[in-house]
């Protein structure tokens, strides 16, 4: 099995155990052994607090980071010099509709519920990048 194959499987299985994570979250899964103490700079749960220790469960966090990890390893797997123009070419399509979808969220939700949706931004940008990048690559071979 190559490196590139290797480090691809391992992307995947990061984003497979963070994304289920993050449904286990959703669906209102708080394992107790995940209630840990945490430093954070603001908390707004039940009251507002700023840059102390808080109590939370960190499945959402943990689910985030390796969701976030694996699409890095994706995204830098294959990091090529000659391949400048095409990863450019990724990043502002990736950058420019997310930024419409930025938008068109900001008009359409209200409240709190739009800082979720913008945090799902995030991920949709590296997924379109990812996406643009393959097309790219595929298109010029």
């Amino acid at each position: 099995m190559s490196d590139t194959l290797k480090i691809r499987l391992a992307a995947f299985t990061l984003m497979v155990v963070g994304g289920a994570l993050i449904l286990l979250y959703l669906s209102g899964h708080k394992p107790a052994f995940l209630q840990i103490p945490v430093f954070a700079l603001a908390s707004t749960y039940n009251e507002n607090r700023f840059v102390q220790m808080v109590q939370t469960n960190a499945i959402d966090e943990i689910g985030f980071l390796l969701l976030t990890a694996g699409l890095a390893l994706l995204v830098f797997n294959t990091f090529r010099e000659e391949a400048r123009e095409k990863r450019l070419a990724a990043f502002e399509f990736a950058l420019k509709y997310s930024l419409i979808l930025a938008v068109i969220a900001y008009v359409l939700v209200f409240g709190y519920a739009i800082f979720g949706v913008l945090m799902a931004l995030f991920p949709v940008f590296v997924v379109l990048y990812l996406i643009k990048f393959e097309l790219l690559k595929k298109a010029r071979n």
